[in-house]
C-alpha cells in the first residue's frame, strides 16, 4: 500500500479540518501516513497545530496485586456479651440498642431472692462476730484467772475466727456481683437491693433482649456490647494465592455498603488452617473506625486489593499513551523530531497493570527511553482511520 497523502483527505470532508470534542482540530496540509508501516510524518506547523507531547518509556517499580473476599467483623477482644450472674427479675433497663456505654456502667438491674439470701446471711454473720466477741472478750480473762479451761478459750477462739471467715466469704461474693457491703448492712426499706449489670467493656450495645419484669436465669443470653472504633477484616484467599500473602502487604477495601470510599490498611494476622470446602485460608487486617459515627459495620462484606512491590522493575508508560483501535492496543514512538518536523511509529503492544497514572507494557517492542505520544495521541491515531477512508475512497474514484 502507498503512502497516502494527508491532502487527498479534502475530497472527503466539507471542512478544512476535522476535530472532535476534547480535541485539537487537524491539519490539512504537512501530514502524511503510511498505512502499511505504521508511520505518521508531521510537518512543524502541524505538531505545533495537534501540539504533540511526549515522554520518555521507564522502568518501574512494579506492583503486584490479588483481589479477595473480604468481610468486616467485631474485634473478638472488645466484644461482650453481657449475662447475670443470679436468677431474678429485671426492674430496671437504663440502656437500649444504638446506645453508646462506657467500662462498668449500669445496664440493668435485677431484684434476685439469692441477693436477699446473701443480704441475711451477711447481716447474720455480722450479729455471730458481735456475740462471738462479746464471749471472747469475758472467757479470755477468766481463762487467765484459771476459773475455766483452756480448752473454753480455744473453742470461744475457733467460733470467732468461723464468723470472721463467714463474713470475708460473704464480702468477696458481694464483690463478685458488684454489691456495695453498705447495701448488705442495711434494711431492704431503707436501702432496697438490686444486683446491677454492668458493662464489661465501652462501646455500642447492638442487641439487648431485656424487659422490665422479665425473669431471667444466670448466663441467660442478655445483651451485646462492641467496640466500634476499630474492626477487623476478614480476607479469604484462596489455596493458590496463599504463598502471596505476608505480614505487612498493603490492603485496600472496598464495600458494596460504601460505594465509592476505599479504606487502606496492612495485612497484621496469618490463618494457619485451610478450610477443606472453601480451600481458603483467612488473612486479617484492623481498620481504624470513627468513635463517633463509625462507618464500618460487622457484616459488612466487599473486596480486599493486597498489593505489594513486585520482584523487578517493569517497563511502564503514562495511562494516556496507550491508544486502542479496538484490535489491539498502541503506543505512538517518536522516532525523529527536528525543527522541520517529526515522525511517529505506530508500535503494538501488551498492557498490564494500571497503577499511580501509568500502566504497565509487559510484551511489544517498545523499549525504554522511547518517547511515546501523551498528548496529540488521539488526533494522530485518527489519521490512521482517516487515511484507511481516503484510501478506499482514491480506489473508487479510480
Amino acid at each position: 500500500m502507498k503512502r497516502v497523502h494527508f491532502s487527498m483527505l479534502l475530497w472527503l470532508v466539507a471542512t478544512a479540518a476535522f476535530g472532535h470534542e476534547g480535541h485539537q482540530p487537524l491539519p490539512t496540509r504537512g501530514v502524511q501516513v503510511d498505512l502499511k508501516t505504521g508511520k505518521i510524518s508531521l510537518s512543524r506547523s502541524a505538531r505545533e497545530l495537534i501540539d504533540v507531547r511526549t515522554v520518555a518509556a521507564e522502568r518501574r517499580e512494579s506492583t503486584e496485586r490479588l483481589r479477595a473476599y473480604a468481610t468486616v467483623v467485631a474485634p473478638w477482644t472488645k466484644y461482650a456479651v453481657v449475662t447475670s450472674r443470679l436468677s431474678g427479675r429485671v426492674v430496671a433497663l437504663h440502656v437500649r440498642p444504638g446506645d453508646a456505654v462506657e467500662a462498668g456502667q449500669v445496664l440493668a438491674e435485677v431484684d434476685s431472692l439469692d441477693l436477699h439470701t446473701l443480704r441475711l446471711d451477711y447481716q447474720q454473720a455480722q450479729n455471730d462476730i458481735d456475740l462471738t466477741e462479746k464471749i471472747l472478750a469475758g472467757v479470755e480473762p477468766a481463762a487467765k484467772a484459771g476459773s475455766i479451761s483452756g480448752q473454753k478459750l480455744i473453742e470461744a477462739q475457733q467460733a470467732h475466727r468461723q464468723n470472721l471467715n463467714t463474713l470475708q466469704v460473704l464480702q468477696a461474693k458481694a464483690t463478685a456481683l458488684n454489691v456495695d457491703e453498705a447495701t448488705l448492712a442495711t434494711d431492704e426499706e431503707s436501702r432496697p437491693l438490686r444486683l446491677p449489670i454492668r458493662s464489661t467493656v465501652g462501646g455500642v450495645v447492638v442487641h439487648a433482649d431485656l424487659a422490665v419484669g422479665k425473669f431471667i436465669e444466670p448466663t441467660e443470653h442478655l445483651m451485646d456490647i462492641v467496640d466500634l472504633s476499630t474492626v477487623w477484616v476478614r480476607i479469604g484467599v484462596l489455596e493458590q494465592d496463599w504463598h502471596r500473602v505476608t505480614l505487612g502487604q498493603t490492603v485496600r477495601l472496598t464495600v458494596s455498603g460504601l460505594p465509592g470510599r476505599v479504606f487502606e490498611t496492612q495485612v497484621d494476622r496469618l490463618g494457619q488452617m485451610l478450610d477443606p470446602q472453601t480451600h481458603q485460608s483467612l488473612a486479617w487486617a484492623e481498620i481504624r473506625n470513627s468513635d463517633k459515627s463509625p462507618a464500618l459495620r460487622p457484616g459488612m462484606n466487599g473486596q480486599a486489593e493486597l498489593s505489594w512491590k513486585g520482584p523487578k522493575p517493569t517497563l511502564a508508560v503514562p495511562n494516556q499513551a496507550v491508544l486502542s483501535d479496538g484490535a489491539e492496543r498502541y503506543v505512538l514512538v517518536e522516532e525523529a523530531a527536528t525543527k522541520e518536523g517529526s515522525e511517529y511509529q505506530k508500535v503494538a503492544v501488551v498492557v498490564g497493570r494500571q497503577s499511580a497514572g501509568h500502566t504497565e507494557i509487559i510484551a511489544g517492542k517498545l523499549l525504554p527511553d522511547d518517547r511515546v505520544v501523551t498528548r496529540g495521541g488521539h488526533e494522530l491515531s485518527s489519521l490512521f482511520f482517516l487515511g484507511v477512508f481516503c484510501y478506499r475512497a482514491k480506489k473508487r474514484t479510480n
